[in-house]
């Protein structure tokens, strides 16, 4: 893996973390685009953002360990914790949008 791969991931994952953070945290649903929250009612739009932004940051968090465990430790290991995080946080807004928006779009 060269230098452009290593910041190249870093720099995403930063990107996904802090706009993860923003979703969850600060509530600025304004970051996913409108057809994704359409049907949202503004009593869920707290458990919405959260499961978004937890989903958005667990991605981010993939993208900025994959380089550095996989120089570290081991190619394996880092494509392991990497896919199974990226899954999750998948899998997690996918669950937001079906329960909170009444569906994928």
């Amino acid at each position: 893996m060269n230098m452009h791969e290593i910041i190249s991931f870093t720099l995403v994952g930063i990107g996904l973390t802090y706009f993860g953070f923003m979703i969850w945290k600060k509530q600025i649903i304004g970051i996913i685009h409108h057809y994704h929250y359409t049907k949202l009612s503004p009593l869920n739009k707290k458990m919405y953002c959260k499961y978004m932004g937890i989903g958005s940051i667990l991605a981010g968090v993939a993208c900025i360990q994959y380089p550095y465990v996989k120089y570290l430790i081991s190619n394996y290991l880092a494509t392991v914790i990497f896919t199974i995080m990226v899954i999750v946080g998948i899998l997690l807004m996918v669950y937001s949008q079906i329960k909170y928006n009444k569906g994928i779009f």
